[in-house]
Parts: structure tokens; C-alpha cells; sequence
């Protein structure tokens, strides 16, 4: 047998058993929600996953903020008072419930996962948050929180 044939047959032989050995998947969960979850600060930790669009606690100090995205998104993109910011860490979610419950390493992740940003001390701050769907149906989803702080 020439080379030529050599390398076509073992080409194939290749393919068919990669494709032998393929596992159909789902397809991504498209972009379902994007909340602000929790603000804490030095003085006050607040669960506003009410949907709530003001703080009701005074913040001071550092404040974190907790957001929660279900489905598949691009990455979120926040803005404080209309400057970009970027998460401090992201974690995939595989529980849902208080307090969030991270993935273990090697566990199959879910479609949940939460953000968390740090703002230095503020004054009242608009918190805005966005992403955009990673799969079809394509579609922008996002939230928005006034920050009250002394």
C-alpha cells in the first residue's frame, strides 16, 4: 500500500472513531436573568435581590457588590456613575441558595454564576449592570441600583 493511501486510510480510521465516540450536548441556556443580589459595606449588608432600585441602608466604607447572572452571557459590563468597572471574581454557581454555594473543581457547572464588584468609598452611586445573551434568543438584560452612602 503506498504512503499516501496509509495516511487516508488511518485519516479515516481517525474520523469515524472520533465520531464513534461523539456525546451529543445540549446547547447553552440562553441568557435568563442578570440581578444585583446583595451591597455590603462596613456598616450595613443588604440583600436587594428584591429588585429593589435604592438602597435602604446608608454604605460606607469599601462596598461589595453581588450580582447574579442564569443562562449564558458574553460577560457582564458595570458602570458606577457611568465609569466602566470590572469584576473582582466570577464564580460558577451549583447551588442556589444563600449564601451561594461555588462549584467544587471538576463538578459540572450549571448556569448560574455570580459576580462581584468592588467600589472604593463612594459617595451615592448609580450601580448599573448588563450583559447580553450568548445564544439565541439573543437579548440584552441588565439592572440598576442607587447606592445611598454617607
Amino acid at each position: 500500500m503506498s504512503s499516501r493511501m496509509k495516511s487516508l486510510a488511518l485519516g479515516s480510521g481517525l474520523l469515524m472513531a472520533s465520531m464513534a465516540g461523539a456525546v451529543s450536548a445540549a446547547p447553552a441556556q440562553s441568557l435568563i436573568g442578570v440581578a444585583i443580589y446583595t451591597v455590603v459595606s462596613q456598616g450595613c449588608a443588604e440583600d436587594v435581590s428584591d429588585g429593589r432600585t435604592q438602597t435602604r441602608c446608608n454604605h460606607r466604607g469599601p462596598i461589595t457588590v453581588t450580582v447574579v447572572e442564569s443562562g449564558y452571557g458574553r460577560g457582564p459590563m458595570a458602570f458606577l456613575n457611568g465609569a466602566p468597572l470590572q469584576y473582582a471574581t466570577r464564580s460558577s454557581l451549583c447551588e442556589f441558595r444563600r449564601p451561594f454555594v461555588p462549584c467544587t473543581v471538576g463538578k459540572v457547572v450549571g448556569y448560574s454564576f455570580s459576580y462581584v464588584f468592588e467600589l472604593d468609598d463612594q459617595q451615592t452611586a448609580t450601580f448599573v449592570v448588563g450583559d447580553r445573551s450568548l445564544t439565541a434568543p439573543v437579548q440584552t438584560m441588565g439592572a440598576e441600583i442607587q447606592i445611598a452612602a454617607h
